[in-house]
């Protein structure tokens, strides 16, 4: 009887230690994978809800069409801007990654200042 209590509870820790591993894993690498409704003021105080935001930003941006003036004023000054061309501006949005380099960003695209289209762009 002794020996199979023992058993049972090897038999436990062989199989829950690893799945509580497994759901410790899982629960951190999917914080911050919340979405969200893009705010234009919360996009420009906190860079790390861009992410979460990004896609209904880009629905929003392809169903309005702003201009290239009314994309720096909705997401922010040139100071908050990666990279500011004739054609495209570029906003770094915060890394998901717990482990490695996982760079993102969404690339605004224009063609005589008017809107073209948004991409999120990822670095591998």
């Amino acid at each position: 009887m002794k020996q199979n209590i023992k058993n049972i509870g090897k038999l436990f820790l062989k199989v829950s230690l690893p799945l509580f591993f497994i759901i410790i894993i899982l629960n951190i690498t999917s914080c911050g994978l919340e979405k969200r409704e893009f705010d234009s003021k919360e996009w420009k105080e906190n860079s790390g809800s861009r992410n979460a935001m990004v896609d209904s930003l880009i629905k929003l941006l392809k169903l309005t069409k702003p201009n290239k003036n009314q994309v720096i004023e909705m997401l922010g000054k040139k100071q908050d801007i990666d990279d500011v061309k004739d054609d495209y501006i570029e906003y770094y949005l915060k890394s998901n990654a717990i482990i490695g380099i996982d760079y993102s960003s969404l690339v605004v695209s224009f063609e005589d200042e008017k809107f073209l289209d948004a991409n999120i762009v990822r670095s591998d």
